[in-house]
C-alpha cells in the first residue's frame, strides 16, 4: 500500500500496489483518534482532498480483500 505525497498539502493518493484486490474502504483518523473521513471504493487508487485538514499527523486505514493496512501521513 502506498500513501503519497507525504507530507501532503491538498491531495492524498492511496494506491494498492499489491496483488490483493482493489481497495474497498479508506478511513482517515485525526490526532485524537477520531474518524474524520470514510469512503467505500472498488479501485486500485483513491484520491482524498485533504486541503481543508489542519496541519498535523493523521492515520490512514485501508481495507482491501482480506487485508488491512495502516499508514501515517503528515498534512502541511
Amino acid at each position: 500500500m502506498s500513501v503519497f505525497p507525504n507530507p501532503a498539502t491538498t491531495r492524498l493518493y492511496i494506491e494498492n500496489t499489491s496483488c490483493h484486490g482493489a481497495v474497498k474502504l479508506v478511513e482517515i483518523y485525526g490526532r485524537a483518534g477520531d474518524k474524520i473521513f470514510e469512503t467505500l471504493t472498488d479501485h486500485d487508487m483513491t484520491i482524498v482532498n485533504v486541503g481543508n485538514y489542519p496541519a498535523g499527523l493523521y492515520l490512514v486505514k485501508v481495507k482491501s480483500e482480506g487485508l488491512i493496512w495502516v499508514r501515517k501521513f503528515f498534512k502541511e
